[in-house]
């Protein structure tokens, strides 16, 4: 390893690229920042990094030319966006090479901007949010970013009241399709009937919301989570997939415990998630929670394989070749006992390495690391970060567990030879270009 004071590389890969000056991000792990021909970077640049946006903070747009002069570019603004998924800020189909879509807070309501990057032009305002787009660049899915940011802060945004949340309608939220030539904006899937079609006592406990929306490949079916709060204080997640033609939700899990997920191909798809039949809850009381909850955290800290042995949490992979029914595919843990933890996930663009990254350990290190096919069982640590930024921001110790922190969402570029990431370790909020070697 070739060791830095706040990082550390595999000696096989080098930082080829990194941007400097103000904060700069792209959010989310699951948008290839890259244009299809490799020359532009995506980026958001902010002049912070200790608060959460308040609605009227806005984040400047960028791309940077990786082929010219590699400096940070303003093409546009906007003031819908947080730390953790930025704008939605992504490259638009079918080309992925001239226009990118982003969201937007304008004339009181959340938005979707269509631009131009070669001609600096805005082609089109949607009247309404974008959280996925076919690859065709002619719809998107979407749900309630309102409702997203009062259930769980910092991943939603501000500045719109959602009122059906406050007045508990389920009938009127949940996944959205979103036509991004003519503008209508229809609800496909309702939390209502997400509840109706299988019911848990546990839904009367708190608020419920609709979660990631992610298409696969060819945009001919997607994921999502449904979630809802319960009296514990914690949250029930339930993993559906639906056709996109006929809108028509399937159960694949429903343990209580389902978090970052990536297809694989267009009927593969891998999650970090708790096997059926195994408990969703550290504790089933409040009384029982205030007990249990910091113990599980030291344990989450200093032993992910106890806590992995405990649990039973893993990567599960589901094949959904053919349409699935409700709870009838069976999925296959992969990488058990090698990927301990938690972790945002996503696959080579050829399927055969798996990429995710780590939440900091008590030192505040988070690590970089690939898991090769067809075994899934040769692990490679990409590099190692640190995971505070500069003291002179007056951050605390459990900022890099705060709804602020800056995971390193790790992306692959087009061809597989080139990870970006985004990363305190050098004090600021910066994005870095990471070069593979051929061995990697």
């Amino acid at each position: 390893m070739k060791e830095e004071n706040k990082y550390s590389l595999n000696d096989g890969v080098r930082i080829n690229f990194n941007t400097e000056g103000k904060h700069h991000f792209l959010g989310y792990y699951d948008k290839c920042p890259w244009s299809k021909d490799g020359r532009f970077l995506l980026a958001l640049e902010t002049d912070f990094l200790d608060r959460l946006p308040n609605g009227r903070d806005r984040a400047d747009i960028g791309v940077v030319d990786l082929k010219g002069d590699r400096i940070f570019r303003k093409i546009a603004e906007t003031r819908a966006w947080n730390w953790q998924q930025g704008c939605r800020l992504q490259w638009l189909g079918p080309d992925f090479n001239t226009r990118v879509i982003f969201n937007d807070f304008r004339g009181g309501k959340f938005v979707s901007v269509i631009l131009n990057v070669i001609f600096g032009r805005e082609e089109k305002v949607v009247p309404f949010p974008i959280y996925d787009v076919r690859p065709d660049g002619r719809s998107a899915l979407s749900f309630n970013f309102s409702r997203l940011d009062a259930v769980r802060e910092g991943y939603g945004y501000k500045g719109v009241e959602d009122y059906s949340l406050a007045e508990g309608k389920l009938e009127s939220d949940g996944i959205y399709s979103v036509d991004l030539e003519n503008g209508t904006v229809a609800l496909k899937i309702s939390l209502a009937q997400l509840c109706k079609e299988y019911f848990v006592d546990s839904m009367n406990e708190g608020k419920h919301w609709a979660d990631q929306p992610t298409l696969n490949f060819d945009g001919t079916r997607f994921a999502f989570l449904h979630r809802w709060q319960t009296k514990n204080g914690g949250m029930h997640s339930r993993l559906y997939v639906a056709d996109l033609g006929t809108m028509k939700p399937k159960i694949l899990l429903d343990s209580g415990m389902a978090s970052h997920f990536a297809w694989k191909n267009n009927d593969e798809l891998l999650i970090w998630a708790r096997p059926a039949g195994t408990s969703a809850s550290v504790g089933k009381t409040g009384f029982a929670r205030k007990l249990l909850v910091p113990i599980y955290h030291k344990i989450f800290k200093s032993s992910p394989a106890l806590r992995q042995k405990i649990s039973g949490d893993a990567f599960l992979l589901f094949n959904l070749n053919g349409e699935p029914k409700d709870f009838a595919v069976k999925p296959e843990a992969i990488g058990r006992g090698i990927l301990k933890e938690d972790g945002h996930c996503s696959f080579s663009p050829d399927g055969k390495r798996l990429m995710t990254d780590t939440y900091p350990e008590r030192e505040h290190w988070r690590v970089l690391q690939i898991l090769f096919a067809p075994e899934w069982k040769k692990l490679t640590e990409v590099g190692k970060f640190y995971s505070l930024p500069d003291e002179k921001y007056g951050t605390k110790d459990d900022w890099d567990l705060s709804n602020l922190r800056a995971d390193l969402h790790p992306r692959f570029n087009r061809d597989g030879t080139q990870i970006c990431i985004d990363s305190v370790h050098e004090g600021s909020r910066q994005i870095y270009v990471i070069e593979l070697n051929g061995n990697i």
